[in-house]
């Protein structure tokens, strides 16, 4: 009896060393967990991404400078077949200056002398000169280079509205993703903190050892751990978003948003085409024609100029053999037969880039075919993933509600339910999880080939 008696006490002690705090002073500490702030900004509207997209978005920015360069260029371009008119005046005084006498004729016939400073000490002349390049093979092919540089400019900017879509209305998904998985673990929390109070009451009334409460312990801290990733996963997803749109400040999305709408919305502003359409395929094969244009080029320096050039010039100048204003016409003919090989050097280098450039629209091209072989099958892939996955929570939540009610009635282990709840938790996100990845493989198939106009 007495050795019961030390058995019982002994038990009893461990336990209460070995008890964890209570339910009050759990909830506690759930509540010290920091909370997410909210965003910055609500993303309500497709529309309203469209217009950030368009006003702030750096990738958009720099294309549009790229087209205006280009057109900057063609324009550069023209002025080498079009007339140039440049003036020059000039004021000129003589520091050393001689005198000397000229003997002349006056308007009477009578000789006379008068005396001259030579030079003159003071002077002024202005000259007008227009030239025209008539005939000028390389200016003439440059303007046709210089506008398919724009089209390609112009290509890679309707590519980075591809791009940017694209991105943002991934990330959108990816914050619901995100919120919704927060919420998720949120609820895990609970239903933890529930377990732990219902194994609790069972250890006081002996129905549950201190290695059962232990481990539902450890199963809330698992939980409180996915919680906290969770909740910074939804911080980082909500700057990702801002950045998509162009802003520097995390961005939500509201409930007013439908994940349903942004199929829709995309294809409001994007069509369908085929794969040569893409825009960044076209622009690699018209880069590839550019490049094959410099070769040209660089042939047709070895062809003669033509222009023609007209000066007027006066001066205030006294010149008794010459007018004080003159006025030319000039025909050159400019032909270069050597330049110390500049010119081949210059088209080998473009045979490289030809080269070079070839290369560039077939990589572009596999690329590119394997994105949208790929996008196409990722939305079977998501849809039959979206089926195993529901399947999988449903056979998690069965087994979780059986283990639960067999610890209620006095049935199984802490370890199963631990087990039960932790599997749950993770079908839950993962269901979550790829919902939202149907949604996402359904917008990346519809854009792979789009071309956008927004």
């Amino acid at each position: 009896m007495r050795v019961s008696v030390f058995l019982l006490a002994s038990i009893s002690c461990a336990f209460s060393l070995a008890a964890p705090p209570s339910p009050r002073e759990a909830q506690a500490t759930d509540e010290t967990l920091p909370a997410v702030p909210p965003p910055a900004r609500m993303l309500r509207q497709w529309s309203e991404a469209l217009t950030l997209i368009r006003t702030h978005s750096a990738e958009l920015g720099r294309a549009r400078a790229r087209v205006d360069q280009q057109r900057g260029l063609v324009r550069s371009a023209w002025a080498g077949v079009l007339p140039s008119l440049q003036g020059t005046s000039a004021g000129v005084h003589q520091l050393v200056t001689k005198t000397m006498p000229l003997g002349r004729l006056d308007a009477a016939g009578n000789p006379t002398v008068i005396i001259l400073e030579q030079p003159t000490k003071n002077y002024a002349q202005v000259a007008l000169v227009a030239s025209w390049p008539l005939l000028s093979a390389p200016a003439i092919f440059q303007i046709g280079t210089a506008s398919r540089q724009e089209d390609s400019a112009r290509l890679a900017e309707e590519d980075a509205r591809r791009v940017v879509l694209t991105n943002a209305a991934q990330a959108i998904l990816s914050v619901v993703t995100a919120e919704r998985v927060s919420e998720l673990n949120r609820n895990g929390v609970q239903s933890a903190r529930d377990r732990l109070s219902l194994v609790r009451r069972r250890a006081e009334m002996g129905a549950a050892s201190g290695l059962d409460v232990l481990r539902v312990e450890q199963d809330v801290e698992a939980a409180r751990a996915t919680w906290v990733t969770g909740d910074e996963q939804l911080r980082q997803t909500r700057e990702a978003l801002g950045l998509a749109l162009g802003l520097e400040v995390p961005v939500g999305v509201d409930d007013a948003l439908r994940i349903e709408d942004l199929e829709t919305a995309a294809a409001a502003v994007c069509t369908d085409g085929s794969l040569e359409m893409r825009p960044d395929i076209a622009a690699a094969t018209l880069d590839e024609v550019i490049a094959h244009r410099a070769v040209t080029a660089v042939g047709l320096q070895w062809l003669p100029t033509l222009s023609a050039q007209s000066q007027v010039a006066t001066t205030s100048l006294e010149q008794p053999t010459l007018p004080n204003t003159t006025w030319n016409v000039q025909a050159m003919v400019a032909w270069s037969f050597w330049d110390g090989g500049a010119r081949y050097g210059a088209k080998a280098s473009a045979l490289a880039l030809e080269a070079s450039s070839r290369v560039t629209r077939e990589l572009v091209t596999r690329q590119a075919t394997i994105q949208v072989a790929q996008a196409q099958r990722a939305v079977g892939v998501a849809e039959t993933s979206l089926q195993v996955a529901t399947k999988s929570r449903d056979l998690a939540a069965e087994l979780e509600a059986l283990t639960t009610r067999g610890l209620e009635e006095g049935r199984g282990s802490s370890l199963e339910i631990v087990t039960a709840a932790a599997a749950r938790r993770q079908a839950e996100i993962s269901l979550a999880v790829r919902e939202f990845d149907v949604a996402r493989a359904r917008l990346g198939a519809r854009l792979a080939r789009a071309v956008c106009n927004y």
